[in-house]
């Protein structure tokens, strides 16, 4: 959907106006070729379009006689185009945690990472998740969550899934994987987490003894406050990172590490960790 702003002036003489929209040092400038006679004044409403979706811009206007520029450019102000539909799907990973029963489910943990912002085109407001037995698609099931996460109870045979994100906008094209949930991977997880507290934040590190990871997912919150969880990726070359920002003084937090090997992933490494007592 193509996104544009409204500018809107008081006009009075004959003459025509222009207006200029400049985004990251990107100007587009728009001719209105309404013609005002002399004297009449009236409010003139004018389109830029061709802009990008949940972008600020900085306006001006200025007005052109038959003789050139006739008069300054106004002083700036702010437009904010809207939001429009997500163009690309979330990327997830997975791995399966056998129940050591056969009368009781799986658990089938996804993970993804959140969309760039020029994918999102918006504020993510939280994704969706459905899975299907391949074998029985009348027992499909949908949740919704906010986190980057979601946690399936799940049988050992086939499933279909779909992860989206949303925005006010409407979906984003979704990720489809086929999952057996009755195959384990056993794949290298991180081998050990540390923490030490750097000003008021926390440093983190850990190893590994796998060579092809692709990224680190790092997951914390605290203990308090369980459904706000936050997250940050981390190249698979990545052994530390400091966690900046909802790292409060007297607070315990559980922070998790994930070795991520493409669309699979090994379960996490965690520990607990305050800024006055550093791991635990």
């Amino acid at each position: 959907m193509e996104q544009r702003l409204s500018v809107q002036q008081d006009m009075s003489d004959s003459l025509q106006m222009f207006s200029r929209a400049m985004d990251s040092g990107k100007t587009f400038t728009r001719p209105d070729s309404l013609t005002v006679t002399d004297g009449e004044e009236l409010k003139v409403s004018h389109i830029i379009d061709g802009l990008q979706p949940f972008s600020q811009y900085s306006l001006t206007v200025a007005c052109i006689g038959d003789y050139g520029l006739w008069s300054d450019w106004s002083k700036e102000f702010q437009g904010m185009t809207s939001e429009a539909i997500p163009i690309a799907s979330p990327y997830v990973s997975f791995y399966v945690e056998p129940s050591g029963n056969k009368y009781t489910p799986q658990r089938l943990t996804l993970l993804w990472r959140a969309l760039e912002i020029k994918s999102a085109r918006g504020i993510i407001l939280g994704y969706q998740v459905t899975y299907t037995p391949t074998k029985q698609p009348y027992l499909k099931r949908s949740v919704h969550t906010k986190n980057q996460k979601a946690i399936l109870e799940v049988s050992s045979e086939n499933y279909d899934l779909t992860v989206t994100a949303y925005n006010t906008a409407g979906q984003s094209p979704s990720t489809n994987l086929r999952v057996n949930a009755g195959v384990f991977q056993s794949l290298p997880k991180v081998k050990g987490v540390w923490a030490s507290s750097e000003a008021s934040s926390l440093r983190i590190r850990w190893e590994t003894a796998a060579l092809n990871v692709t990224e680190f997912a790092i997951e914390w919150f605290s203990f308090d406050d369980v459904t706000s969880k936050h997250w940050k990726r981390l190249n698979g070359s990545t052994f530390s990172t400091v966690l900046r920002g909802q790292i409060t003084p007297l607070k315990v937090y559980t922070i998790s590490v994930y070795a991520v090997y493409g669309t699979l992933c090994a379960p996490p490494e965690t520990i607990q960790a305050s800024l006055e007592c550093g791991s635990k």
